[in-house]
């Protein structure tokens, strides 16, 4: 996966958890979203409060689009551990790498 195709798919699941389409989400939304985030966060057993803080650069209890993408571009980069910008299969294998952070 590149990177950009992996920001495609951020900015969908973004778009699907901002229920209310007011550009921000809230820890509720992501609790509504079915399951949205659960492969990002698949071995993760934090709250979605939680999850919120973890990506939440102002502190405003929200998610932007772009606090979103910031993260999950944090988590791309985590995974590529080689640095080349895509991620093998091995590298993708998120469950046991997120755990990992």
């Amino acid at each position: 996966m590149t990177a950009a195709a992996h920001m495609a798919g951020a900015a969908k699941r973004f778009e699907s958890m901002d229920i209310n389409k007011d550009g921000k989400v809230t820890a509720a939304e992501i609790n509504g979203s079915r399951g949205a985030e659960s492969l990002v966060w698949a071995n993760e057993h934090i709250s979605a409060v939680e999850k919120v803080k973890t990506l939440d650069a102002n502190n405003d209890g929200t998610l932007t689009a772009k606090e979103y993408a910031d993260g999950s571009q944090q988590i791309f980069n985590k995974l590529d551990v080689d640095g080349d910008g895509v991620l093998s299969a091995a590298e993708a294998d998120v469950p046991s790498k997120v755990s990992a952070r």
